[in-house]
């Protein structure tokens, strides 16, 4: 795995932005920025405050951005020092098992915020409920433009984002 693919693991266990992760985690910005676009890979510091989130060895997590780092300046010898190092450090059973917990716990943020908000819905304490994924709104198909509404209870109908 890349920096982003372990940042993205972070913001999707914790459910936090980028930049609620830096204010979190006590890491800058700019840091979360370089991390987001792959323009930095992950300090040992940061690889441990990751860990301890996905509940991994931070080894791993070092081992590999070492092996990125080694593949971005195309250098041959510690590609292949540190690939080694990843493949030992590597349990494809415990990886698998940390993406289902992930997934699970990603899925029960959004079963949990959808409660939530399609309560307000209902008792008409909002007229548009937006998530990452999906948009909640109160309005008849065949007034499709028309999404400022009044809201009716019963009436919310969701579009894919």
């Amino acid at each position: 795995m890349n920096t982003q693919e372990y940042l993205s693991q972070v913001r999707a266990m914790t459910g936090f932005t980028n930049y609620k992760i830096g204010k979190e985690l006590d890491i800058s910005q700019a840091n979360i920025s370089n991390y987001s676009t792959g323009k930095k890979t992950i300090s040992e510091a940061h690889s441990f405050q990751f860990s301890e989130i996905l509940g991994i060895n931070p080894s791993k997590i070092i081992a590999d951005t070492k092996l990125e780092n080694a593949i971005n300046k195309n250098d041959a010898k510690k590609i292949e020092f540190w690939l080694h190092q990843v493949e030992r450090l590597t349990d494809k059973k415990t990886e698998k098992a940390q993406l289902k917990k992930i997934k699970e716990m990603s899925i029960k943020k959004l079963k949990d915020e959808f409660e939530k908000n399609m309560s307000k819905l209902k008792h008409g304490l909002a007229s548009v409920v937006v998530f990452s994924m999906v948009a909640f709104t109160p309005f008849d198909e065949t007034h499709a433009q028309e999404i400022n509404e009044p809201v009716t209870q019963g009436s919310a109908y969701f579009i894919l984002c």
